[in-house]
């Protein structure tokens, strides 16, 4: 298989010490090696999903050459996470490490249906229910500042294979408010 581009996001917040979540942030963004990394974002500080449900987050996105599969390198993101002590308590509970793939190219797994299904849930929903199966790109990722904005700053042109706009253009869709919660912190 040859190299394709992937883009992860990274996310922590079990910790209100900002700087030992910068810390830990560039400790797991080294899991990925030299020759796998193109490009990673600034670290950015980001409120906690929902609101009030923790300390605030740490957020960047890395850009990958991967010759992985799509299963493949998620497989990989949950041992990298595990090895970091990921818990899940509970949806959006506090994190020591949350690595989601985000885009693999221009897939769309494992249909444009299934990833519509979960594109168009209600925070309600999406709060209740978690996919069994892999689905790119990420459903959710058009409503998150805190992937977006770390995203168009290395990859603003990038378009979305479902919604066919740009990294920048579905930054500029979200509500002001949202764009101003996120702090370029490097």
């Amino acid at each position: 298989m040859s190299k394709q581009i992937a883009v992860v996001a990274l996310g922590l917040n079990n910790s209100d010490v900002q700087s030992e979540l910068i810390d830990k942030s560039e400790s797991i963004s080294q899991c990925f090696s030299a020759s796998e990394s193109i490009k990673r974002s600034s670290l950015f500080a980001t409120p906690a999903f929902p609101k009030g449900s923790g300390p605030d987050y740490i957020n960047t996105v890395i850009m990958l050459e991967t010759d992985l599969t799509p299963e493949m390198l998620l497989e990989r993101l949950h041992r990298i996470e595990n090895s970091f002590h990921r818990d899940r308590p509970y949806r959006w509970a506090p994190r020591s490490c949350d690595l989601d793939l985000i885009f693999y190219e221009q897939a769309i797994l494992p249909s444009k249906a299934e990833f519509k299904k979960y594109a168009d849930f209600t925070t309600e929903q999406a709060m209740e229910t978690t996919p069994d199966e892999l689905i790119l790109p990420h459903p959710r990722l058009h409503e998150r500042a805190f992937v977006l904005g770390p995203l168009r700053e290395i990859a603003p042109d990038f378009i979305h294979p479902v919604f066919h706009k740009t990294v920048e253009e579905l930054w500029l869709e979200l509500p002001q408010e949202q764009r101003n919660e996120i702090r370029k912190l490097t």
